[in-house]
């Protein structure tokens, strides 16, 4: 079924529907809706980002990518990822944020608010030989 739809019309578009297998890129918000859409009945498969890759085959654009979702969805192989209650991204949400910490770039202003947090002096001297 090829038909373009808003955000606002996805869950009235899938009530209409008898259960079927509905397929998604996984993406953040692609676990909201697998729960919207299961909770209508359908059967909610989500395609890893990087199996759709493979098999978008020129330019970007929603058609391509949905066709591009619904190959390896049709495959019985493939390995799907599973849908994620509020309570698990809950529970993911403090090592995204510790994940992205670490991987950040440590700077001099990190270690003075650091610094200042639990009450140790901070050198307010712009020559080099204090920031090594």
């Amino acid at each position: 079924m090829r038909k373009q739809l808003k955000r606002c019309d996805v869950l009235a578009f899938f009530a209409k529907l008898k259960p079927c297998v509905a397929a998604m890129e996984a993406c953040g918000t692609a676990h909201y809706w697998a729960r919207e859409i299961a909770k209508l009945g359908h059967e909610v498969r989500l395609v890893p980002p990087a199996c759709v890759k493979a098999y978008v085959k020129r330019g970007k654009s929603d058609r391509i990518d949905a066709e591009a979702i619904r190959e390896p969805a049709s495959r019985p192989t493939m390995r799907f990822v599973p849908v994620k209650s509020m309570e698990n991204r809950a529970l993911a949400t403090p090592h995204r944020a510790r994940r992205t910490l670490q991987h950040q770039q440590p700077s001099t202003h990190d270690g003075r608010g650091a610094g200042q947090t639990v009450r140790m002096p901070t050198i307010h001297c712009k020559c080099s030989r204090h920031f090594s």
